[in-house]
């Protein structure tokens, strides 16, 4: 009996024992997959960390070359498992940007994801440089557009029409300079408050922080500035437009091509030089008179240097370099071109002049002596003492009109605007205002651009708009047209395509309005303009 009870509880325990071995290789097998799953994890995941890595390195490297290059950015990578990769851009500030790179997959019906942010700066800017947003906020296909009389909204003066003539925003304010060729202003340069764009926008009348009067009271109190850059540090420098002949006049008298103002506090402006450019020797003689002379009509700002275009087609060079480190000391450092034999005339007027590393862009009417077949020249600047042409563009059409107007540059690429272009005997619009040119080497410019576009003609009609300013953030380019702001899509250049309702300029009583001056600070455009009355006005748009 004991050894069939004995032999009965060994049965038992068998039993027992097969049952806790099966447990136990089930638990072993659990743990094993288990494992897998985690290694296969831990390797995507690393593989997804060095693309997320990547993505800010190249992001980094595109913010060297251009902060107006980091921008969002969505694209898939298949590496044995498809990865989205995410960049998303934020503006901290004018000078910041926060970059956040996120790489994301699917596995076992999971989504995982791997995230690194990090900061780029912009130093340079601080120094007077762009404090435009690349990174396009709100709802661009359906902007929202609020305009001002500058005269009767802006400063409540009805006397005159103040036409602006440029703008410059930098860090919270608007510089803007009004021309007084067919009016008699009693100011002329003027800084306004923009810190708060939204209330702006919302119909909130910006403030004038300070006004003032370029002209003495006592020479030439018709003519004002047509053009304004700022440094960063407290000083503004204005294109002028005084007109008379420069032998005859003095500094004093308001006879200078540059004008330095003092702007460290914008509630009280002053004016601190005057600077004439020499007119006893070549190659700097302007002689002749009125609409002949050599007066301010674009400028710009870099590395304290200002450089300054004339709107001159008579004797000596258009475009000039002056050291401005000490900006109540100004040195002439250099022009271009060198004047043709005997003093005769040295070409075009200087529309538009962009400043990168070490080239100016230059926009022109052909003509220019040294440049006759082109509208727009590249010169390289990187010695100042001696700029030197080392390429150009010239957007060949056999027709009329279709002078270099407007420039932007963006990394490598240079967006170009001309005048209306018109067939000879005929306004028909054939060719284009706007040009894509590829700039990786701006000593070798390509003859055949990237991309082009022919304005929309006005309704009254064809071939008569032109491109006076270009603003370009990421995929978008703002074109300032005589008439009305366009938006188009041109991140592929070969096929420009309309982004937006065209926003029409505000007419004004005598209507022929024509956009005028325009930039941009943060994720808000404001554009100048003016009417055939004289009239002048400001618009501010944003996304909606």
């Amino acid at each position: 009996m004991g050894v069939l009870c004995w032999r009965g509880s060994s049965t038992l325990e068998i039993l027992i024992a097969f049952a806790v071995l099966t447990l136990a290789l089930t638990a072993v097998i659990l743990v094993f997959s288990a494992n897998q799953d985690i290694a296969v994890d831990t390797q995507t995941a690393s593989e997804a960390l060095g693309l997320a890595q990547a993505e800010l390195e190249t992001a980094r490297a595109a913010s060297r070359a251009d902060f107006a290059l980091v921008n969002p950015t969505v694209s898939t990578t298949t590496s044995g498992i498809d990865y989205v990769k995410t960049l998303a851009v934020g503006q901290v500030d004018f000078f910041t940007k926060q970059a956040t790179s996120t790489v994301s997959w699917n596995t076992g019906g999971r989504t995982l994801s791997v995230l690194l942010s990090t900061i780029f700066t912009n130093p340079s800017a601080i120094h007077g440089g762009d404090t435009c947003s690349s990174v396009l906020e709100g709802d661009w296909t359906n902007p929202t557009m609020k305009t001002y009389e500058f005269g009767a909204d802006i400063l409540g003066d009805t006397s005159s029409g103040f036409p602006i003539s440029s703008i410059q925003t930098f860090n919270g304010k608007l510089y803007a300079t009004v021309d007084n060729d067919n009016g008699n202003n009693d100011e002329t340069f003027f800084v306004l408050d923009i810190s708060n764009p939204s209330a702006i926008l919302s119909g909130t009348v910006p403030a004038v922080l300070d006004k003032f009067d370029n002209a003495s009271s006592t020479y030439d109190v018709s003519r004002g500035l047509n053009g304004v850059a700022v440094d960063g540090a407290g000083h503004a420098y204005a294109a002028n437009a005084h007109d008379a002949n420069f032998y005859n006049c003095g500094e004093a008298d308001n006879c200078a091509q540059m004008q330095v103002f003092n702007v460290v506090d914008p509630t009280n402006i002053s004016h601190v030089r005057n600077f004439k450019l020499a007119t006893s020797s070549a190659p700097y003689v302007y002689a002749g008179g009125g609409s002949e002379q050599a007066v301010g009509k674009s400028i710009a700002y870099a590395d304290k240097y200002v450089y300054l275009g004339l709107s001159t087609t008579v004797n000596g060079p258009g475009f000039h370099i002056i050291d401005v480190s000490d900006p109540l000391n100004p040195v002439h450092v250099s022009s271009w071109p060198t004047p043709a034999p005997s003093f005769g005339p040295s070409g075009a007027p200087i529309n538009a002049i962009w400043v990168r590393d070490n080239y100016a862009y230059i926009a022109h009417p052909e003509g220019l002596v040294g440049a006759e077949n082109e509208e727009l020249t590249v010169l390289d600047i990187s010695n100042p003492a001696n700029p030197v042409r080392v390429s150009g563009f010239d957007g060949a059409d056999n027709g009329i009109g279709a002078n270099g107007k407007s420039l932007y540059v963006v990394g490598s690429t240079i967006y170009f605007g001309r005048t209306a272009s018109k067939i000879s005997g005929n306004s028909s619009d054939a060719f284009p205002e706007l040009f894509i040119l590829d700039a990786t080497d701006p000593e070798n410019l390509p003859s055949i651009p990237k991309g082009s576009k022919s304005l929309d003609p006005l309704p009254t009609g064809p071939g008569e708009e032109s491109l006076n300013g270009l603003i370009v953030r990421d995929y978008l380019a703002f074109l300032i047209e005589n008439s009305k702001l366009q938006i188009l899509q041109i991140d592929n250049p070969s096929n420009i395509t309309s982004y937006a309702l065209d926003l029409t300029l505000e007419p004004g009583t005598g209507g022929g309005q024509q956009g005028s001056a325009s930039d941009c600070e943060g994720n808000y455009l404001f554009i100048g303009s003016e009417s055939s009355d004289d009239k002048g006005y400001l618009s501010v748009i944003s996304g909606s």
